[in-house]
C-alpha cells in the first residue's frame, strides 16, 4: 500500500481504504494537494486527504499498470499517466497495450503518438523547463510533445540505444538521458552526445541519472555502480 509518515506516526493505506492496488509504483502531489497514486495493477488513485477516487481502463487509461515515474501534472495543470503493458500477460497482437493518457479534471483520453501501433511502454515522464514534455520508453526511444506535435528521438538520431529509463534536465536546460543500451544521452535542444565505455562509464545498464545543488551529474548503474561527470569524463566508484 502506501504509507504516510505526520512526524510523529506511520499511516498505512491500502485497498481496504479506498487505495486501487497494494503495489504503489509513484506518487505526485499537484497543486490541489491532492495525492495521485500510480499503481501495478489497479490504475491510479487520488487521495485529497479525506476521500479516494480510482481511475482504471474503464475510465479512459491506456491500461492500468504505471511505472515508477509514469505520472506528471504540466503547467496546465492537465494530468499525464505513461502506462506500460503488464509484463505477465499474453503477447499484445493489437499493439493497444501500454501508451499515454492525460486526464483535463473530468475525463481520461489516450493519445496516439508519432510511429503508430505498438504504443509505447511509457517508464518516465517530465516537462521542460521550456514546456515540452518528454516521455521514456521500453524500447522505442525517447517521444517529446511541444504542445502540438510529437518527436520520437530513437538511437538512428542519436541516442545511446532505444531501451529508455529515467530522464532529467539539468540547470542548463539539457535533457539527459539513462539507458537501458548501457549509455548515457544529452540533448541540448538541437543535437544528441552519448557517453559510454569511452567516456569512462562501465559498460552496463543506468537506471538514473541527477544533477545535485554543486551542478555535478551522476548517474547509477544496475550493478551498483555510482558514476560522476566532470564535465568531460565520467568517473565510476565501485560499491
Amino acid at each position: 500500500g502506501a504509507q504516510c509518515y505526520d512526524g510523529m506516526r506511520w499511516t498505512t493505506y491500502t485497498t481496504k481504504d479506498g487505495l486501487a492496488h497494494n503495489s504503489v509504483r509513484t506518487i505526485i502531489q499537484t497543486r490541489d494537494g491532492a495525492f495521485w497514486f500510480g499503481t501495478h495493477g489497479g490504475g491510479i488513485s487520488r487521495f485529497d486527504g479525506k476521500t479516494w477516487k480510482t481511475y482504471s481502463t474503464a475510465d479512459g487509461l491506456a491500461t492500468n499498470f504505471v511505472w515508477w515515474r509514469g505520472l506528471l501534472q504540466s503547467r496546465d495543470g492537465a494530468i499525464w499517466a505513461g502506462c506500460i503493458k503488464p509484463a505477465f500477460t499474453t503477447a499484445d497482437t493489437a499493439g493497444t497495450q501500454g501508451g499515454i493518457s492525460r486526464f483535463d479534471g473530468k475525463n481520461w483520453k489516450t493519445i496516439e503518438v508519432a510511429g503508430g501501433s505498438p504504443r509505447p511502454n511509457i517508464v518516465a515522464t517530465h516537462e521542460a523547463s521550456y514546456g515540452s514534455r518528454w516521455f521514456t520508453t521500453w524500447a522505442q526511444g525517447v517521444l517529446r510533445f511541444d504542445g502540438t506535435r510529437w518527436t520520437r528521438h530513437t538511437a538512428a538520431d542519436g541516442l545511446a540505444g532505444n531501451g529508455t529509463l529515467e530522464i532529467m534536465e539539468s540547470r542548463d536546460g539539457s535533457i539527459w538521458i539513462a539507458s537501458a543500451d548501457k549509455g548515457i544521452s544529452r540533448f541540448d535542444g538541437k543535437q544528441w552526445m552519448v557517453f559510454t565505455t569511452k567516456d569512462g562509464l562501465p559498460a552496463e545498464t543506468f537506471g538514473s541519472v541527477w544533477q545535485t545543488e554543486d551542478g555535478t551529474v551522476w548517474a547509477g548503474s544496475n550493478l551498483g555502480r555510482l558514476c560522476r561527470f566532470d564535465g568531460a569524463q565520467w568517473k565510476p566508484y565501485l560499491p
